[in-house]
């Protein structure tokens, strides 16, 4: 459940799959606590059958693209926040600055990301 008090849009101009970074609390979802508890609005209808199943609480959502992804479609990722999950290659300059290795399929070298931690 996104509890973090802003809307989180998943779609995209190309429809393809981004993943994203989910951290938040675990509790059990009884509806009525969660929605007073985080001022929610939801249609109780929809959760009646997770009644009591796991739930996790977000209050941080991040889209996850791969560092290729950024790489390609650039513009769809400016201005938003982003987390990349990867092996940092290189220090490029100073403590704080890393490269990323994009890779295609069978390991032919594609491109290099720089980003700044």
């Amino acid at each position: 459940m996104n509890a973090t008090g802003e809307p989180f849009n998943l779609s995209n101009e190309e429809n393809e799959e981004i993943q994203i970074l989910v951290r938040g609390d675990v509790a059990r979802l009884v509806f009525a606590d969660l929605e007073r508890e985080y001022s929610l609005d939801l249609e109780p209808n929809l959760y009646v059958d997770y009644e009591g199943e796991p739930v996790l609480i977000a209050n941080s959502l991040a889209l996850s693209p791969e560092p290729e992804e950024i790489t390609e479609n650039t513009e769809q990722f400016l201005g938003k926040q982003v987390t990349i999950v990867g092996e940092a290659e290189d220090e490029v300059a100073g403590d704080n600055t890393y490269t990323f290795d994009d890779l295609l399929t069978g390991g032919e070298y594609k491109s290099r990301t720089t980003h700044q931690c």
